[in-house]
Parts: C-alpha cells; sequence; structure tokens
C-alpha cells in the first residue's frame, strides 16, 4: 500500500517552490551585485523545500511473509519482522507527542 499526498498539496509546493525560484533568478538579475546572495538563498529555500517534500511526500507499507516494512521518505525505512509484532491498536495521533498529525 502506498500513500501519497494530494494533488492539491503537489501543486502547492511546485508553486511555491517555482515561485521562490522565481525570485531568486529576478533578484540576481536586476539587483545590483551587492545583493545577489539574496538570489542565492531564495534559490536554496526553493531547493530545501522540494527535496523535504520529495523525502517526505508519501508513506509506504508492504507486508511480505515474513516482515513488515515501513519507508517514510528516502532515509525512513524500517523493517519489523513478523514474529517481533505482539499486538496492534489505533491510536490518535496527537500533535503534541509526534510533533504533527501524519501525511
Amino acid at each position: 500500500m502506498k500513500i501519497e499526498s494530494c494533488t492539491f498539496v503537489k501543486c502547492v509546493v511546485l508553486f511555491v517552490c517555482i515561485l521562490i525560484a522565481s525570485l531568486g533568478i529576478i533578484i540576481t538579475a536586476f539587483i545590483p551585485k551587492e545583493l545577489a546572495f539574496m538570489g542565492i538563498i531564495l534559490g536554496a529555500v526553493s531547493l530545501f523545500i522540494f527535496l523535504m517534500y520529495w523525502n517526505f511526500g508519501g508513506l509506504t507499507i508492504t507486508l511480505t511473509s515474513n516482515q513488515l516494512e515501513i519507508a517514510y521518505g528516502i532515509f525512513n525505512c524500517k523493517k519489523i519482522p513478523l514474529h517481533k509484532i505482539t499486538n496492534c491498536d489505533i491510536t490518535k495521533a496527537y500533535f503534541r507527542i509526534y510533533g504533527g498529525v501524519g501525511i
């Protein structure tokens, strides 16, 4: 099962990245060279937002015959052997506990 962010979120993130990158290009092209670092900073911010979205844009859950694989982004991958799972409960994700509410 793969859960991805909705199309609206993808469009908003893409729009924000393009807007920030465009502002960086405009500032770099039309502002004096002393302020060119602002264009570089805006480009770096745009790249950071895009990479964070790309990394955390979906959740993949795979159940095999002997393990449960959970991948949330590129760097967050966990494999749990089925024999180590003792129970499964429904829980509510509280912002104060997990720092967010999910995808």
